[in-house]
């Protein structure tokens, strides 16, 4: 299970987090079925919860990163994928 889908089983709404869990048992790939189970994860938002999550463990990672990697191209080209990672659209 992706973090998006605990934290909306973990917040959501009695009803909404049993209709997530009956959508997610049946692993469907009937579009209607997906797109709801999208907007469920959405009502807790979850997904900005992820992104937030990410973020700050990219964050906590660079502080490590930065004491023991020396600068060089290398590095500067991790940290920049890193930050596209969690800065692009899905």
């Amino acid at each position: 299970m992706s973090i998006m889908v605990i934290h909306s089983l973990k917040n959501g709404e009695e009803n909404d987090r049993k209709r997530l869990r009956e959508i997610l048992q049946m692993r469907t790939k009937e579009p209607k079925l997906i797109q709801e189970a999208i907007e469920l994860i959405k009502k807790t938002h979850s997904l900005e919860y992820a992104k937030d999550l990410g973020n700050n463990l990219i964050k906590d990672a660079w502080r490590e990163v930065d004491k023991i990697l020396p600068d060089n191209q290398g590095k500067t080209k991790l940290k920049l994928l890193a930050e596209y990672c969690m800065s692009r659209n899905l």
